[in-house]
């Protein structure tokens, strides 16, 4: 399988560059995009079916391209997939029935792939975890599901997903692949480590904290952390200290990362970047420096030796990670795509699906999430 990466600020040298692929007996049949919400959607929809060349993708806080990192612009892997090993699902969600649409996304992929693998993007007001728990209930065994939490440039109002026939606000869009054609593996890591003592989530719905250890989250985290939680209900960006402090959630023998997206200085919740259950148990967490960058291009380096070869990469990165880590994001960046050196494409996101070793796949905040896509 052919593929290759378009990272730019413009949409006329995406439609050059496909022109001068094509040329080179290169024939893109799907487009994976992350874009920034200043794009012009309409224009890029345009470009590219023109060349019948379906696609999928989601706004973004941020676009990956190779080893580099940029802002405002459009990360865009082109693929020659056969057209029988791929369908695109799009489905109208909310909070409430990412349940059920997860159930409906594995129902049909069934009638269509034995053994389907997926690639899910969906928006900000949609329980990526939920979702998630839909399709595995649908599943026969652990499906392969990778993705991510669209974003906005860190606006925190409206994220978008999208394919050829709709652009918006309230979409699960997926891409799924026949898992017996092409083959879809993955890893998820984080790094950050557990500080302090286990705390108790006493009241929460969704992904809303409204009480820790039964007082209010808000005065809980302040008590830890001082003024590094701001408000930020009023437009102001995610503070680096919620960056740097993610919840690390017990989930029996493994764990997952939580970061808070803003607080409520009214009643003293925290609204998170994915569901949350009350009587859920957790630790503060903590990047050890730069060291977290050095284990996880370790960590991608030693799951290479089980799946050494791949045809196209797409990388779902947290964008409180980014914050944290600052421009070392820019080296774990380059030196992940240095393991496989093939196209890579990805963005920095509001939350990822990415799967552990043992192969269950799970919603994180803080962590990277890599996709190995490979022809059989």
């Amino acid at each position: 399988m052919k593929s290759k990466t378009i990272f730019t600020k413009s949409i006329t040298e995406i439609n050059i560059q496909i022109q001068e692929t094509i040329k080179d007996d290169f024939k893109p049949t799907l487009a994976i995009v992350f874009a920034s919400l200043s794009c012009d959607m309409d224009k890029l929809k345009e470009v590219l079916n023109k060349y019948q060349i379906q696609f999928i993708g989601a706004t973004t806080a941020g676009e990956i391209g190779n080893k580099a990192i940029q802002s405002g612009g459009i990360s865009l892997l082109l693929l020659d997939i056969d057209q029988t090993f791929f369908k695109i699902e799009q489905r109208v969600a909310n909070y409430a029935n990412s349940y059920e649409m997860g159930k409906e996304l594995a129902i049909s992929a069934k009638k269509s792939f034995q053994n389907p693998a997926y690639i899910v993007l969906f928006s900000l007001n949609i329980s990526g975890e939920a979702l998630i728990e839909g399709m595995t209930d649908e599943s026969d065994g652990l499906p392969s599901i990778f993705g991510g939490m669209a974003g906005d440039d860190m606006k925190m109002q409206h994220t978008y997903t999208f394919s050829n026939q709709k652009n918006d606000s309230n979409l699960v869009t997926a891409l799924i692949l026949d898992n017996n054609k092409i083959a879809v593996d993955g890893l998820a890591l984080s790094g950050w480590q557990p500080i302090g003592v286990e705390n108790c989530i006493t009241k929460a719905k969704d992904n809303i904290i409204y009480e820790i250890n039964d007082e209010p989250a808000l005065e809980v985290v302040k008590k830890y952390f001082g003024d590094y939680y701001k408000n930020s209900l009023n437009g102001d960006s995610v503070s680096l200290g919620a960056a740097q402090y993610p919840l690390q959630i017990n989930r029996g023998d493994s764990f997952v990362l939580r970061a808070a997206l803003d607080a409520n200085v009214v009643d003293g919740s925290l609204r998170m970047a994915g569901p949350v259950a009350q009587g859920d148990n957790f630790r503060f967490s903590i990047a050890p420096g730069f060291e977290v960058v050095e284990e996880t291009i370790e960590g991608f380096k030693n799951y290479a030796i089980k799946q050494p070869e791949a045809d196209a990469l797409i990388m779902i990165s947290c964008v409180a990670r980014h914050m944290s880590l600052g421009p070392l994001i820019e080296e774990e960046v380059e030196g992940i795509y240095e393991v496989w050196n093939k196209p890579m494409i990805g963005f920095f996101s509001y939350g990822e699906i990415g799967q552990q070793e043992q192969g269950s796949s799970h919603f994180y905040n803080e962590t990277c999430s890599l996709v190995l896509l490979k022809e059989r």
